[in-house]
């Protein structure tokens, strides 16, 4: 295992997810946390933006987003005025917090995927077309891959209302971690100590 994922396994353990989500000013809403990757193409990025805002708008959700760490933030809420949508909660930093207050995750291809098992959350993936996209977790399990906002919509409100579905990903996200993740078990610190 990494020591980053000790930090992460402590906070699952105390986080309150009803104490966060009135932190971030969503108590009572279901949230949709997208851990956002940086994209080489502007096109592509929108794309994923309007297909993500769309899709969560569509099911009645609420939107937070965690930035990547080079990413602009007024880009989210730019296109989501664009669009007649409200603006995402966005944020830049408290990955452990947005994953935490998340019903849901989505993303694009990033290693935050493995981030939100360990916290128990089902994962999205929304492939972007044209993109080298993550085939390798394709049929194994643990994230469910979606192509555009309509297949997003549909997935959201499933694991929205399809508690044993949510499970299920839930679960199988739990052994896609231990695939990628030797010993997430939070004592690899005192491993190497």
């Amino acid at each position: 295992g990494t020591t980053i994922y000790d930090d992460a396994l402590e906070y699952a353990q105390r986080a309150d997810k009803g104490a966060i989500k009135e932190t971030l000013g969503c108590t009572g809403d279901k949230v949709v946390t997208v851990l956002s990757s940086i994209f080489t193409e502007i096109q592509d990025r929108r794309w994923f933006i309007e297909n993500a805002l769309t899709a969560v708008a569509d099911q009645g959700l609420k939107c937070v987003v965690k930035l990547h760490p080079r990413e602009d933030a007024e880009t989210w809420g730019r296109i989501a005025s664009q669009l007649g949508f409200l603006k995402p909660l966005v944020l830049r930093d408290g990955l452990w917090q947005a994953i935490a207050a998340a019903d849901v995750v989505l993303s694009w291809y990033s290693t935050t995927v493995l981030d939100a098992p360990l916290l128990h959350r089902p994962v999205v993936i929304m492939r972007v077309p044209g993109k080298n996209n993550p085939e390798s977790l394709a049929g194994r399990g643990g994230v469910m891959i979606v192509d555009g906002k309509i297949e997003l919509s549909k997935a959201l409100q499933r694991l929205m209302t399809d508690r044993e579905q949510c499970e299920v990903l839930v679960e199988q996200g739990q052994r896609l971690l231990e695939e990628h993740i030797h010993k997430c078990d939070g004592r690899a610190g005192a491993r190497i100590g």
